[in-house]
Formats: structure tokens, sequence, C-alpha cells
């Protein structure tokens, strides 16, 4: 038997996976789904559901649970077992996009494939305060902790912030695509 001496020769690398439409289709057909529903799930609260979500301190929350009401709390809480599953999608959709789209070509190991999934994380920092939040205040309003208050709204300034700049990189990689790929190819 020969043993080669010195550096094994292997034949090149194959290079990135070839970039797809489908993957970040697929979760983006998943995303505007449950996007939608819970859109639906919440929309008739007044004052809206970003008001909550914005709120940061413990005067702010008990004025929005006061002003829902009962029905209005309800609905809140029936809307967290979608919100639980629903930033997982998000992060997938950003994750996968950045991965596999021919949109994100160049960024697969940039910090933007990593913007959603964080998002995320604060998506379910700030689900996790309200869950507890509302579990207090179905005993005492007056006793809202106002700490958790404030981490929620500050997660999902945090998670709206990130969603925004990446649907600011979805336009111009947009409209970049559009210009390079479809108006003057080369």
């Amino acid at each position: 038997m020969h043993v080669p001496h010195g550096p094994v020769e292997t034949p090149a690398s194959p290079g990135p996976l070839p970039r797809r439409w489908g993957s970040a289709t697929f979760w983006t057909v998943v995303f505007l789904i449950s996007q939608t529903h819970l859109a639906r799930m919440v929309g008739s609260l007044d004052p809206s559901f970003f008001a909550m979500q914005f709120a940061l301190t413990a005067d702010e929350y008990r004025e929005i649970i006061e002003a829902w009401g009962p029905g209005g709390v309800e609905t809140y809480r029936e809307h967290f077992p979608f919100d639980l599953v629903h930033p997982l999608l998000f992060a997938m959709l950003g994750w996968v996009s950045i991965r596999s789209s021919p949109l994100f070509a160049g960024y697969d190991n940039s910090p933007w494939r990593l913007v959603l999934p964080v998002a995320a994380v604060c998506d379910y920092g700030e689900n996790l305060c309200q869950l507890k939040l509302l579990n207090d205040q179905t005993l005492d309003p007056a006793a809202i902790d106002g700490n958790f208050v404030l981490i929620s709204g500050i997660c999902a300034m945090i998670k709206w912030a990130l969603a925004g700049a990446f649907v600011g990189l979805l336009v111009y990689q947009s409209v970049w695509f559009w210009r390079m790929k479809i108006v003057s190819p080369k």
C-alpha cells in the first residue's frame, strides 16, 4: 500500500451553496400568515397593542389594562400561544433569507444574519415580562412591577428597531437587485 508523502491533495471546495428563492419565499409566506393572524387577534384593542408594547412605567401599563377592561386583557392574553411561536418564524425568515436568497448574496457571514434572530430573543424577553405582568395584575393591578414593564418596553423597542433595520436592508437590497439584475443585467 502506497502512503503519500507530504500534503494530500483534495478536490477544491464546491464553494457556497447556490442561492435560490424557495426557502426565503417559504419563510416569508409563513411569517406573513402568522403576522396577519396576530394582527387580527389584537387589532381591535384600544389603546393599541403597540401602546402596551412601548409602555415603560407601571402607571402607563395600568392605564392600558384598565382601558382594555377584562375583555381586552383576555384578548391580549389569548394571543400569547401564537406569539410564542412567531419570533421563531421571523428569526428563521431573517436567517434563511440572508443565508440563501439571491437578494442577499454576499451577506452570508455578515452581522445582518443575526438581526432578526436577536430581535426574536428580544420578543421572547418582552413576552415573558408581559406574561408575568398579566399574571400579577389579575391579583392586584396596583402591584404591577414597574421593572418588568420597563424591561418589556426596552425589549420591544430593540425588537422593532432591529426589525426596521432589516426591512431597510430588504428595501435597499431589493432596489439594488432590481437595478443590477433586472434593469441592466450584464
